[in-house]
């Protein structure tokens, strides 16, 4: 006779589901960074009279968040 021992678990999402979520998070918030990036670059290259020193600084550390996304 076979006998095997079948494990089910009801009730529960497979564990990809909790991956899938986070991937979309993930994703949205690139796109929200990447619009946020494109804007900063956008407003630096405008002409004004100033050093542009806050602009910079906005845009490395807009910068600085992609290591994150690669992790």
């Amino acid at each position: 006779m076979f006998c095997s021992k079948v494990t089910a678990t009801i009730g529960l999402p497979p564990v990809w589901v909790d991956v899938s979520e986070e991937i979309a998070a993930n994703v949205q918030h690139a796109r929200s960074k990447m619009s946020e990036l494109g804007k900063a670059h956008a407003k630096a290259l405008m002409p004004w009279f100033g050093d542009g020193k806050e602009d910079q600084h906005n845009i490395v550390n807009l910068t600085s968040v992609w290591p994150k996304f690669y992790k």
